[in-house]
């Protein structure tokens, strides 16, 4: 997707700039995307999760936790974004594989990666495409 890639380049000037050298090669590492992937992930819930994330951030809450957050599972990952647990959590697979990221349904970002992944698989049809986005 060019947004993460424009994303990783930008991150990758910044990080140059501050730190007076480094490389500003045109090849970009899948550590880079995948940082500028979780940067979009993390803005998109700021934005469309207000008050879950509010919830979550708080350490030592006594306070009823809003419907969506039991009802789901809702927890911070390692890396803050929010995340829902599956029904398999016991298994042995990865966690983005156990705990799907929450992402708003409407969202142009959201948008995006269906787009992506919808011509990554070369458009075989709503279940390939959801089996992809699971993935």
């Amino acid at each position: 997707m060019t947004l993460l890639r424009v994303t990783a380049h930008v991150i990758r000037f910044i990080n140059t700039l501050k730190k007076g050298h480094g490389n500003l090669s045109n090849e970009l590492k899948a550590d880079e995307l995948k940082k500028s992937e979780t940067l979009w992930i993390k803005s998109v819930q700021a934005k469309a999760f207000v008050d879950k994330l509010a919830f979550l951030n708080r350490k030592n809450s006594k306070s009823t936790p809003p419907i969506r957050i039991a009802q789901f599972g809702l927890f911070l990952s390692e890396d803050q974004t929010i995340r829902c647990k599956g029904q398999i959590s016991n298994s042995p697979l990865a966690t983005s594989s156990k705990s799907p990221i929450l992402l708003p349904a409407k969202h142009t970002f959201v948008k995006l990666i269906i787009k992506q992944t919808r011509d990554q698989v070369k458009h075989s049809g709503i279940n390939a495409t959801l089996t992809a986005l699971r993935e």
